[in-house]
């Protein structure tokens, strides 16, 4: 994983207080404001080997709540989605998707993060709500399967000294499929990280601990399998210049099963791009993990291209799109649940304003699933077309959740309200 560089204002603190009277103190201070959004999308799917092919409407229908104040800002999330279908299998389906996500600077040498999400639906409505510039190729079971999943993620992170940064980060993850919740594939992670910063570089030691319980699709047998992963690595992050940042991780990482273990190396390779109209981001990575839709744990290699690019001749338009390749192999100590396979993705997404609060998107998403084993090729084509309107109890766009960014000067963070960007 990729550990953020924590650039702060350098102010003798305690590195934690009760978050308690932070949210006291900033209700006081800031507005509330909700979000109406309503949209209505045309789709078409295309599947193989089963040659299936669909067309439906969608209405789908969300409740944004936004805070923001100079050390708090959050943001709650509900989405409904009704589809019917008019050509195809005639089936309808409905979808929910619920986020919650929070930043706060319990000091001002410190800050907290926090989110989380659950959905339900089918994998159709999975790809389709993915941002297109951040997903990632991932190996999945044949047909449009109804699934549920839920994520968790907190993430803490201290100036303890001028220019040396502590972290720290938990997080959780649940997949299961909807009619049979028993069978739930889980992962939790830990991870403790250090850097040395220096004003273009940053040099650092991050220790991650993982903790798996999978249930192989493939197995018929119904059992479980347990891994547990332990990876220490070293970092360096450099900012080449204005525009261009990259971040190299190497190490070794040990996961042990019931009755065998492996140890491998682990490595990662970051890109990032920012200038003007322009994002990009390159990644290469490799090292152990879960499949929690497949119940597999393998040992992978992933490259994913990301590009976003704003267009002044439409009105608030904005370009974006992602391609990434993952093979995954057998990993010895994963046993019955070793996975193996190929796959590829694709996005393409482009959104503008038509007139004030009324917005047009459309998109474009490609899975690709080479032939494994006995099972035959898995390709799904979905191409999406819509408007959106959009009611807000603001004046003004709500406040986005601050992130720490990628870079070593902070160039590329999301920052609290009213704090000033680096120089």
């Amino acid at each position: 994983m990729f550990q953020p560089t924590l650039r702060l204002p350098r102010r003798a603190a305690a590195p934690a207080v009760a978050l308690g009277a932070l949210l006291a103190a900033a209700t006081a201070r800031a507005e509330l404001i909700a979000d109406f959004e309503a949209a209505v999308r045309a789709g078409h799917m295309r599947s193989a080997p089963s040659d299936t092919s669909t067309s439906h409407v969608e209405g789908q229908p969300s409740l944004t709540l936004h805070f923001g104040s100079p050390r708090l800002v959050w943001r709650a999330r509900y989405l409904f989605n009704g589809a019917y279908t008019f050509q195809g299998d005639g089936s309808n389906a409905y979808a929910n998707l619920l986020e919650l996500n929070l930043a706060a600077q319990p000091t001002g040498r410190s800050t907290l993060t926090f989110a989380a999400s659950a959905s339900q639906g089918s994998t159709f409505f999975r790809l389709s709500q993915r941002a297109v510039d951040a997903a990632r190729p991932e190996l999945r079971p044949a047909g449009d399967l109804s699934r549920v999943g839920a994520t968790a993620l907190q993430a803490f992170s201290w100036e303890a000294a001028p220019g040396l940064a502590l972290g720290q980060m938990l997080s959780f993850a649940l997949d299961a499929p909807q009619d049979a919740l028993s069978r739930a594939n889980r992962q939790g992670t830990l991870s403790l990280s250090a850097d040395r910063v220096y004003p273009r570089d940053s040099f650092g030691a991050l220790y991650t601990a993982r903790l798996a319980q999978l249930h192989p699709a493939l197995a018929t047998d119904g059992s479980t399998v347990r891994t547990l992963s332990n990876s220490l690595q070293a970092s360096w992050n450099r900012d080449l210049d204005q525009q261009w940042n990259g971040q190299i991780t190497a190490g070794f990482e040990h996961v042990a099963g019931r009755d065998q273990s492996s140890l491998h190396p682990v490595a990662s390779l970051t890109m990032r791009y920012l200038a003007g109209v322009w994002t990009g981001a390159a990644l290469l990575r490799h090292g152990a993990s879960a499949n929690l839709e497949e119940g597999t744990m393998s040992l992978t290699d992933e490259v994913v291209l990301r590009a976003s690019r704003i267009f002044e001749f439409l009105p608030q338009g904005n370009l974006s799109a992602s391609a990434g390749y993952l093979r995954s192999g057998p990993l010895r100590a994963a046993g019955a649940a070793a996975g193996t396979g190929t796959a590829i993705s694709g996005d393409l997404g482009l959104t503008w304003t038509l007139w004030g609060p009324l917005q047009a998107s459309m998109r474009y998403t490609l899975s690709y699933q080479p032939a494994r084993g006995t099972s035959d090729a898995i390709t799904t084509h979905i191409l999406l077309g819509g408007v959106s309107y959009r009611y807000s109890t603001g004046e003004h766009t709500p406040t986005p959740v601050p992130t720490l960014g990628g870079r070593v000067d902070g160039g590329d963070a999301v920052r609290f309200p009213g704090e000033a960007r680096p120089q």
